[in-house]
């Protein structure tokens, strides 16, 4: 499992959930919007599922955790990190542009 999420193409792939999906066009929705927009229907789009999804998200890819089941202890501790840090930026980029897109 290690050795997976050290791999460059996951690392990569990781990287890729923040960029533009167009890379041509910088406000292209980022992939990360698209995977919630495609996970949740329209009224289940709320900054705590977004938050929840991206939490899981960050947990598959985060190198510490090693193990193949991803538990609320996990999944809280992504939460509480992501809505200190700026990836709530990220976020609230994507509700703008749900709201007014």
């Amino acid at each position: 499992m290690r050795e997976w999420k050290e791999s460059d193409n996951v690392k990569r792939v990781h990287d890729d959930l923040y960029k533009p999906s167009d890379p041509s066009n910088p406000s292209s929705e980022k992939y990360i919007s698209l995977i919630i927009n495609n996970v949740f229907a329209e009224k289940e789009r709320t900054q705590s599922n977004a938050l929840w999804a991206q939490s899981v998200l960050e947990t598959i890819f985060d190198e510490n955790h090693l193990s193949t089941k991803i538990d609320a202890d996990i999944v809280d501790s992504w939460l509480e990190a992501l809505t200190d840090t700026e990836m709530v930026v990220i976020l609230y980029n994507f509700f703008v542009h749900l709201l007014y897109f």
